[in-house]
C-alpha cells in the first residue's frame, strides 16, 4: 500500500510564481498583466515574455530540456 504524503502549500504556491526573464522579478499571480493570450508583461521593467517556463522553439528556461 502507498505512503500518503502530505503536499508542501509553500512550494505549490511559489510554482505558481512567473518570473521576467530580463530582469528576474518574481510575479505571483494576483500581479500578472496579460498582454494577450500568450504573453505577460512585468509590472517592474516592463518586458513583455512569455510565462510558464517554455519558449515557442520548445526550449525549458527553467529547467533541463
Amino acid at each position: 500500500m502507498p505512503r500518503s504524503r502530505k503536499i508542501n502549500l509553500g512550494k505549490v504556491r511559489a510554482s505558481l510564481n512567473a518570473q521576467c526573464p530580463k530582469c528576474g522579478h518574481l510575479i505571483p499571480p494576483a500581479e500578472v498583466k496579460r498582454v494577450d493570450l500568450e504573453r505577460a508583461q512585468c509590472p517592474k521593467c516592463g518586458e513583455k515574455f512569455q510565462p510558464g517556463g517554455f519558449r515557442q522553439d520548445g526550449v525549458n528556461q527553467v529547467g533541463n530540456a
